[in-house]
């Protein structure tokens, strides 16, 4: 039986930490067989220079201060680390994310899993633009660092593996691309697609967005493509969860918009499950994203998925399969056309929204791909899945 170490700054038992995803790889991982030994809920170091370089970096440069790129930041998370390992018995060191165990010292493997790394994020994300030098340097250090310690590295997309091979230098053999999982309470059938197909209402089109972010993720672009779509005699309206819509947006009626839904509240998980399932399309078109775990959740309800191929999208969304990818710089109309000529032949459309159930199944499942994460612990570990 393996017994896994399961690192994380933040509780890896609440589905609201990091998308859900330390939950949902913790329990991908017991489904398989292992035995977790929670190291989590690390506390952020109140280092009086960290803080005052925090305040005065911004002030006086008028660059971002990334205070959790810190070396120092970076070390005692570590050391908290290393602390609780001696009280546990385990076979491997995991990790979603390389932050905590950037600078551990252990005897046991250890193993990371994330959507990118550092190089990828510096001036693609906003957050991450206008760095300041210092962080910059900090942070490509602790990269090297978490890539010298490990004995594999996996990311969610070749985009992310791709960078850490060419701008690192991590031998190709150290580097695994596994994709990430829905996060979502799934037993759905082909026949589930089916049915609910059937029960659609294809007098309009219902057009999912989920986001926090309007902009970055293409709201105003989501927008303008089901305006386009009402302009050409094609009712369409475009269903906005968790996020903040400008007024702009509204005097029209084409956005119907809905709160942030919890999904540990049963009612609120069954109100966006059902928005899942009375959709048509899932339209978000991106403008920065390292994987995108909404193209996995609408793939499991057979949504096809409308996006830019940025990032480590492309992971999620293949076109033709799920859904299909656009250049980032590609007009409005373009996915408009996608999306009237499926609405105009909705056989097509049927086998589509099915290939995405599919395409879930096969690739965007914890089922599969925590099989994947746990057979590669156990080749780090030596371990065998017979004799474990």
């Amino acid at each position: 039986m393996m017994k896994i170490a399961y690192v994380s700054r933040y509780s890896a038992r609440d589905v609201r930490s990091w998308s859900g995803l330390n939950h949902y790889i913790a329990r991908a991982l017991e489904k398989n067989g292992a035995i977790i030994e929670y190291i989590d809920d690390l506390q952020m170091p109140g280092f009086l220079v960290e803080k005052m370089k925090e305040r005065l970096i911004p002030a006086l440069t008028g660059k971002k201060y990334l205070i959790d790129r810190s070396l120092s930041v970076a070390r005692s998370y570590a050391r908290q680390v290393a602390r609780r390992l001696k009280k546990i018995k385990a076979d491997v060191v995991f990790c979603p994310a390389n932050l905590p165990v950037a600078f551990l010292e252990t005897d046991l493997p250890l193993v990371f899993y994330t959507d990118a790394c550092f190089a990828n994020v510096i001036d693609y994300y906003s957050d991450f633009s206008n760095v300041h030098e210092i962080s910059i340097r900090s942070g490509h250090i602790i990269e090297e660092e978490s890539f010298r310690r490990s004995a594999a590295v996996v990311y969610s997309s070749h985009w992310a593996a791709d960078k850490a091979i060419s701008y690192y230098g991590v031998p190709e053999e150290k580097v695994h691309v596994i994709p990430f999982g829905g996060n979502i309470e799934n037993a759905h059938t082909e026949a589930d697609i089916q049915l609910w197909n059937e029960k659609k209402d294809f007098s309009k089109i219902r057009l999912l967005f989920i986001g926090v972010d309007w902009y970055r993720k293409g709201g105003a672009k989501a927008y303008e493509v089901a305006k386009m779509l009402n302009l050409r005699g094609i009712p369409a309206e475009l269903i906005v969860a968790g996020c903040h819509v400008p007024e702009g947006y509204l005097a029209d009626g084409i956005v119907k918009r809905y709160p942030f839904l919890n999904k540990q509240i049963p009612e609120q998980r069954e109100v966006l499950y059902n928005l899942y399932r009375t959709s048509h399309f899932f339209l978000m078109p991106t403008y920065a994203e390292a994987f995108g775990l909404v193209f996995a959740e609408a793939s499991a309800f057979g949504l096809p998925c409308i996006t830019h191929d940025t990032g480590g999208v492309s992971a999620a969304v293949h076109s033709g399969r799920n859904g299909q990818l656009f250049s980032p710089d590609a007009p409005p109309e373009q996915m408009a056309d996608f999306i009237a000529g499926l609405w105009n032949n909705q056989d097509n459309y049927r086998r589509l929204s099915l290939n995405a159930f599919r395409h879930y199944r096969e690739r965007l499942s914890w089922d599969v791909n925590g099989k994947l994460l746990y057979n590669l612990l156990l080749k780090v570990t030596g371990k065998s899945a017979s004799g474990q």
